[in-house]
């Protein structure tokens, strides 16, 4: 990469930050000090949390074995908390405990009482990966929750806790903002309820003024959280189902104004979810996302009923369009669209929103107009998933080529680049959604490819017929070549039964006919991500436009 080319990465990558971001990094390099003394006495509840929420899978294989993002370590002299040959998510994996509350977690309890001592002799404070704010914060949350569930009051674990604590509270990420600082704000609110004490009150009130914050930047009108990842979505979900189950163990210590506050906003996330959610259960892959890391739409309802009751029916804050044979759901804040079709089975998710919050699209892909489609049950054309954020992989799995929708000139819609940073990126225009009796067309366009020479514009129309989907690609402007694909389900089977036309059977049995009635078409390979750490070959079609249009008609069998 050029000089010239990297300078323009930065200065469109940094105008869209907010100079509080700018300032707050700038701090971070000034030296940490904190109390050593004066450790605040805790207090442990009858009540637990092992009961109301749903475990994870345990990762501690063994005393010295660990398995996350779908890679095992198994460790001959102890457990080294700063490895050099791992990915740095899966040092954070290490970091986080997550085994502490997990499946039969009580079955274990040895050996994470001898794990929980090995990380407080061999990290000191604010040395390594294990001090930064993100895996502190939900360290923090987990070994609570582990003294809580088994009413252990171990000298040795509060102090450390509340180091952990003082340290947080002095290094906020209020550079990097988002689903980050939510996690911190969280972890100050179960130390300040753990925790007696005057300077307990202050860990909680902090935490609290978080919290509260933050719901209002980042929960959407819709329900959505404004980082249009499904899978930070649920993350953030079941943190503020955390929150509210704190609440109840540690009852009186939060005000029910607050309370009630997080079950309106625990009832619309839910119903965001179930949207983002394909018939199968699991999330799209919109953004970063991938299976395993947060819990699935039915495990979330699930816990909120468990501390909810019957309050905990989700709201569906949508705008809504259809008929008895075709329903259409506009979740309009955070720029999705999902459609049912009765008579095919069909539902698709389409992606016609922006990439992100502009001043922190991390987590960001350039999918713009990509979509999904499920039909019934078994997953059909899908996005390419995430397998790792510091790969190789890294840049491929963001980019616009490992979507579906359309690559033009090669580039990526928006400038994805150095795993979590975006410089110029598409918005989407032109959103429209009609009716024309028989069917529905959804049509909208975007600005991403402007930059490139020939100015040209992406315009993508879904027509819902009956049985069948047809998507129009247009493209305005003078382009070189571009690629519309249409990424299939590794479950898909493929055949070919003439120049314009192809068979596909889904997992599940289902036949679609899927016809090109303008372009030329090719089968190809490209890659599905559906895990962290697992990366599957998979057929995609791809169709190369005529005249700067190509047309898919796609049949249910």
């Amino acid at each position: 990469m050029n000089v010239w080319k990297t300078l323009n990465l930065y200065v469109h990558t940094l105008r869209y930050l907010r100079l509080s971001q700018i300032i707050y990094r700038l701090s971070r390099f000034r030296k940490t000090s904190i109390k050593l003394t004066g450790i605040p006495a805790c207090e442990l509840c009858e009540e637990t949390f092992g009961s109301k929420c749903n475990p994870r899978e345990s990762v501690m294989l063994s005393e010295n074995k660990f398995r996350f993002l779908n890679s095992e370590e198994e460790f001959t002299d102890g457990v080294s908390w700063h490895l050099n040959n791992k990915d740095p998510l899966w040092i954070y994996n290490l970091h986080y405990f997550y085994d502490l509350i997990a499946e039969n977690a009580r079955t274990r309890f040895d050996w994470h009482s001898k794990l929980i001592d090995h990380w407080i002799d061999n990290n000191s404070i604010g040395e390594g990966v294990g001090w930064d704010a993100y895996p502190i914060s939900i360290r923090i949350v987990n070994w609570i929750k582990w003294s809580v569930d088994n009413n252990y009051n171990s000298e040795k674990i509060r102090k450390s806790l509340a180091l952990q604590t003082r340290w947080l509270l002095k290094n906020l990420e209020r550079d990097l903002l988002a689903n980050h600082y939510f996690s911190n704000g969280k972890a100050l609110v179960f130390s300040g309820l753990f925790f007696k004490g005057e300077e307990s009150k202050k860990w909680l009130e902090s935490g609290l003024e978080i919290i509260d914050e933050q719901i209002k930047e980042q929960i959407l009108s819709d329900g959505g959280h404004f980082e249009r990842s499904p899978m930070y979505h649920a993350l953030i979900l079941e943190d503020l189902l955390d929150l509210l189950l704190a609440a109840k163990v540690w009852s009186n210590a939060i005000l029910t104004p607050s309370k009630k506050k997080w079950e309106k906003t625990i009832q619309i996330m839910l119903g965001w979810l179930e949207y983002m959610s394909h018939p199968d259960g699991q999330i799209g892959f919109f953004n970063d996302s991938a299976f395993g890391i947060s819990h699935r739409m039915g495990e979330l309802a699930d816990y909120a009923n468990n501390i909810m009751g019957n309050q905990t029916a989700p709201k569906y804050l949508t705008n809504t369009y259809g008929n008895k044979k075709t329903i259409i759901n506009h979740l309009s804040p955070s720029g999705f669209i999902r459609v049912m079709q009765k008579s095919s089975g069909f539902v698709a998710i389409l992606d016609v929103g922006e990439v992100g919050p502009s001043y922190n699209p991390g987590h960001a892909h350039a999918d713009t107009l990509s979509f999904e489609m499920s039909c019934e049950d078994s997953r059909f054309i899908v996005n390419g998933g995430t397998s790792s954020y510091w790969s190789k992989n890294r840049n491929y799995e963001r980019s616009t080529a490992a979507h579906s929708t359309v690559e033009i000139n090669g580039e990526s819609s928006s400038q994805t680049w150095a795993n979590f940073r975006v410089a110029k990126r598409a918005f989407p225009k032109s959103l429209e959604i009609k009716d024309y009796d028989d069917s529905w067309a959804i049509t909208c366009a975007h600005d991403g490819y402007k930059r490139l020479r020939g100015s040209p514009v992406h315009k993508r129309e879904w027509i819902f017929e009956e049985s069948a989907v047809l998507i129009r690609d247009m493209i305005e402007g003078t382009f070189r070549e571009a690629h519309a694909r249409f990424i299939l389900h590794p479950s898909v089977i493929c055949e070919q039964l003439s120049s314009i036309e192809w068979v596909f059977r889904t997992g599940g049995g289902r036949t679609i006919l899927a016809e090109i009635k303008q372009g030329v078409s090719l089968l190809g390979w490209s890659q599905y991500a559906p895990y962290f750490g697992r990366v599957l070959k998979t057929r995609c079609l791809i169709i190369k436009p005529r005249e700067g249009c190509s047309v898919l008609k796609l049949n249910s069998g």
